[in-house]
């Protein structure tokens, strides 16, 4: 043998080589810990193909099912099973094919469908948390992350991704899930993240759409065909597009509005009870929290403002001004900052009835907000848009009440004051229309409530310098009109009626005053409010207060 035909012989053993490597027969359970560059074939039933290393190939499938029953594939986290190509398929009819997917599934190049079931019977694709099933290209023929062929179920708690020219496929040639075949189901759970149009183009039967992102979140998917919308969480779907809005900003104004009544009104009683009150600036700040219920969302409401009171005649009629800031966090990516003022004006005892006394007040003011909540959306090329709005609230309070008043002398230092406080009050709240991006439209809303309270109060004046006060009080607040806010999604009208439209509540506050002077005193003030709808509240305020 001449040298010329050893390095012919010698070139073409490499090349069969080269092509064994590169063809792997699978045909029992097998684990992969080393990267690797072959083609994964599977040849026999019920076998379970587990990655932990990166599997890629230059072309072609990298893992092929042919006409198997029953196989399984695992792509634990940090594992990468990828191709330029295809990734994934079942070449010949498979049945149950099931893929459990931790890691990243890919092309690297151009889009030649990533998990091909399109001939398959049965398959269960389940992307976890962390997973991603990510698909490229601007091919002209298309192919989709995931095709889900007859009675496949996909349940996707991680990433799927197919994009064309860097965009979310927004076609039914690039889509990021796509129905072959009828009966199947695609499931949504709470963590997923989806780019890219869901696809039933050919209109198969009896194909779901299962959204569970948990109730009170905001999503819109963009789809192609029919499907058989539901979420599992409790939300109003809309169909067209699959499409829900999380209702916590309308659910919580009666509860916020009647927060800030009991505010004012705890104030302008504590500033009735001073002995010879004069103009008074107020600062003050409290925080409530609410825990999530069946339709209602947890949330954290923080805010701070101040009050200013006048007395335009001395002892019998108040100017009130109060302003304020407050941050409202509602679970699942919603934020509200609104800043607001109310005006008015506050009377005490104005009429006697035998012992009691009658008082009151009116305010009306402006609050304006400041909203941004993420919405779950595969038109966007993360997952989730941030959509903002703009909108404000005409508010008004008034209430009225009734105190009889008991002096107990204690001793020559101590005196005690007991009061007791029967009242109604009134809050209404008028919200004009307004567009959320171009998701969400609502309608205006006229919101009216009133409340009945009954408190009790204890004033001592410890020598002549200092005071101190402790009071409770319990309430019940109803609505009695706007319960409903109209809105409309993809230009279909729903109406908005879920929440807690009433709430029994116990507050209690304490406070202490010390005279520094004919014209200055130092204070300290807390409160605390709780609720049966698991809400509670607690403000305090402190300051030095000069007259000049």
């Amino acid at each position: 043998m001449d040298y010329k035909n050893f390095l012919f012989y010698l070139a073409c053993l490499v090349i069969l080589s080269a092509r064994m490597v590169f063809a792997v027969d699978v045909s029992a359970d097998k684990i992969i810990n080393t990267d690797t560059t072959a083609t994964q074939t599977i040849s026999e039933d019920n076998v379970t193909l587990t990655n932990n290393a990166n599997l890629s190939g230059s072309s072609g499938t990298i893992i092929q099912l042919g006409g198997t029953t029953g196989t399984t594939i695992i792509n634990n986290a940090g594992a990468t099973i990828s191709s330029n190509t295809q990734v994934i398929r079942c070449t010949a009819a498979c049945t149950n094919p099931t893929i459990i997917n931790s890691g990243t599934i890919k092309v690297t190049t151009t889009s030649g469908g990533l998990i091909r079931f399109d001939g398959d019977t049965g398959a269960l694709i389940i992307n976890n948390p962390g997973g991603v099933i990510q698909g490229v290209g601007n091919e002209a023929n298309g192919h989709h992350a995931v095709d889900l062929g007859g009675s496949g179920t996909l349940i996707n708690r991680g990433t799927i991704i197919r994009t064309k020219d860097g965009a979310p496929g927004n076609n039914r040639l690039h889509a990021s899930v796509a129905i072959t075949s009828a009966d199947s189901v695609v499931i949504l759970k709470d963590d997923s993240i989806l780019v890219g149009i869901l696809n039933n183009f050919l209109n198969k039967t009896g194909v779901e759409l299962r959204v569970d992102h948990g109730y009170g979140r905001s999503y819109f998917y963009n789809t192609v065909g029919t499907f058989e919308l539901s979420d599992l969480s409790g939300n109003r779907i809309v169909k067209g597009s699959a499409t829900a809005v999380g209702m916590g900003a309308q659910e919580t104004v009666d509860e916020l509005l009647g927060l800030r009544a009991y505010n004012l009104r705890a104030t302008l009683k504590r500033y009735a009870d001073a002995p010879n009150p004069k103009a008074t600036i107020e600062p003050f700040a409290y925080a409530s929290h609410r825990d999530r219920g069946r339709t209602t969302l947890r949330y954290e409401n923080y805010a701070a403002g101040t009050n200013f009171i006048y007395p335009v005649v001395p002892d019998k009629l108040n100017l009130i001004l109060t302003v304020e800031r407050n941050k409202l966090r509602l679970d699942e990516g919603h934020d509200i900052t609104k800043s607001s003022f109310l005006i008015g004006v506050n009377t005490n005892d104005f009429m006697e009835l035998g012992e009691w006394k009658a008082s009151g007040f009116a305010a009306g003011g402006v609050s304006w907000h400041d909203s941004s909540r993420d919405v779950l959306t595969n038109t966007v090329i993360t997952g989730i848009a941030d959509v903002t709005a703009e909108y404000d609230t005409t508010e008004a309070i008034t209430g009225l009440s009734i105190t009889h008043t008991y002096d107990q002398k204690v001793n020559g230092s101590v005196n005690n004051t007991w009061d007791t406080d029967l009242g109604l009050t009134f809050s209404f709240s008028h919200t004009p229309s307004y567009i959320e991006s171009q998701f969400f439209a609502w309608e205006d809303r006229n919101l009216t409530q009133l409340s009945i309270h009954i408190g009790e109060q204890l004033t001592s004046m410890l020598g002549d310098k200092a005071q101190f006060r402790l009071g409770g009080e319990f309430e019940h607040r109803s609505v009695f009109a706007g319960k409903n806010q109209d809105h409309a999604i993809n230009g279909i009208i729903i109406d908005f009626n879920s929440g807690a439209f009433y709430e029994n509540s116990i507050s209690m506050n304490t406070s202490f005053d010390y005279a520094l002077g004919d014209y200055s005193k130092a204070y300290i003030r807390f409160n605390g409010r709780v609720s049966d709808q698991t809400a509670f509240s607690i403000g305090a305020s402190a300051g030095l207060e000069i007259i000049f």
